[in-house]
């Protein structure tokens, strides 16, 4: 039990913001504001105190978890990252689908055209974090090996969608979505959808190499909902092997046509 409730308000206000605490961090990254003074709370803590905060999370619809040096590469000597990873069968999602709507849209999207955008730059995302690698969600050590550019991301969304313009064009409204992108909009999708992963504390940049890196929470995020992860931002109620295939080849009756504004 907390008997100072300043503490304990405190650090899961921060959890609940930043899903996650670095007692260390590794050369090129920077600690958040205010992140510093949490460590060293965090350093007085006892199991009674972790055991707390177990349940009280838990009850929110979050495990927290305590990854160690010793345990998980990645991690400078004598570290631990503590985080909150959503769990359950229906886990509490990153951000509204409105929100998501403004951080993944520009001016004059709708609801579905943000979407399928947002379903898109995900699978490459994935694509770049574990099929290249040729690795599994559920190896969740192996987040060390992901390092990416932007301009990589960028790059293989381009040709994706340049080739459903060449072999589908026009062929579903999902399909047209993609297609009909012109200028430096797949840029600033992508620059959007990065700032997104690296705000909920899934990816981070690092400065001196001026790419990203997956983190250890996003690995373990991904690792627990990997089947189901992205359902809220797409216009299906389900997503599997066959989902891709499916928007390509089918059109589904428009939810909402209102457009939002660009973030």
């Amino acid at each position: 039990m907390f008997h100072d409730p300043e503490v304990l308000a405190r650090l899961t206000n921060w959890l609940f913001a930043h899903r996650q605490i670095r007692t260390r961090i590794p050369k090129g990254l920077r600690f958040k504001d205010g992140e510093k003074d949490l460590v060293m709370e965090i350093e007085h803590l006892n199991s009674d105190h972790v055991a707390y905060l177990t349940d009280y999370f838990s009850f929110s619809g979050f495990s927290l978890q305590i990854f160690s040096w010793t345990e998980y590469p990645g991690i400078p000597t004598g570290g631990q990252i503590w985080c909150i990873v959503r769990s359950g069968d229906n886990p509490p999602p990153w951000i509204s689908q409105k929100e998501a709507r403004l951080r993944f849209g520009l001016r004059g999207d709708s609801s579905r055209d943000a979407n399928v955008w947002a379903f898109t730059l995900y699978l490459h995302y994935l694509h770049l974090a574990y099929t290249k690698l040729d690795r599994h969600p559920q190896e969740i050590s192996r987040y060390v090996d992901v390092v990416f550019t932007e301009e990589a991301l960028v790059q293989i969304v381009r040709e994706f969608v340049n080739k459903l313009a060449e072999e589908h064009a026009n062929k579903t409204t999902a399909v047209s979505i993609l297609t009909n992108e012109s200028g430096q909009e797949i840029e600033r999708r992508v620059s959007n959808f990065l700032g997104f992963l690296d705000s909920t504390g899934c990816i981070s940049f690092n400065k001196n190499d001026k790419a990203y890196s997956q983190t250890l929470l996003g690995a373990a995020d991904v690792a627990e909902h990997y089947s189901r992860e992205i359902t809220y931002l797409v216009p299906r109620p389900e997503i599997n092997s066959e989902a891709l295939k499916e928007i390509l080849v089918e059109d589904e009756p428009e939810d909402d046509n209102e457009p939002d504004q660009e973030n």
